[in-house]
């Protein structure tokens, strides 16, 4: 591989990265700078190349919808408390996409409360085939 380009596996239908597509979205994610947008006071959207984390600011702490791929999450904690000066305690879980729910464990971790449907914890707590076409 040079020049930025990605290595890809050909078959008869598909054209794939060689560490399959989460991958390759996780590290466009990841080299794409961190856009910082006020929504407006206390809510503030993070975008990269993903999907969009959004913080919104509370009495003492944050509640934050999505989390981005896992890696990118101290990045994306330290751009909330920048933007909002708070740190998370609720995470809320739009849906089970992994652009939206990589980095779970991560603020977990951080006893961060994450909070969702019950479909989606279910469909999170197995593994997922997406088929690319």
């Amino acid at each position: 591989m040079t020049g930025g380009q990605s290595a890809v596996r050909m078959n008869d239908r598909h054209s794939f990265p060689v560490g399959g597509l989460v991958e390759l979205s996780r590290a466009t994610y990841q080299s794409t700078p961190l856009a910082v947008v006020e929504i407006r006071p206390t809510v503030f959207s993070f975008i990269g190349a993903g999907g969009t984390v959004t913080a919104v600011g509370g009495s003492r702490e944050c509640a934050v919808i999505d989390t981005g791929y896992g890696p990118r999450v101290p990045e994306i904690r330290s751009a909330i408390a920048g933007a909002l000066h708070q740190s998370p305690r609720w995470l809320v879980d739009t849906h089970w996409h992994f652009d939206h729910s990589d980095g779970n464990s991560t603020f977990a971790e951080d006893q961060t409360t994450v909070v969702g449907h019950a479909n989606c914890r279910a469909r999170m707590s197995r593994d997922q085939f997406v088929p690319s076409r």
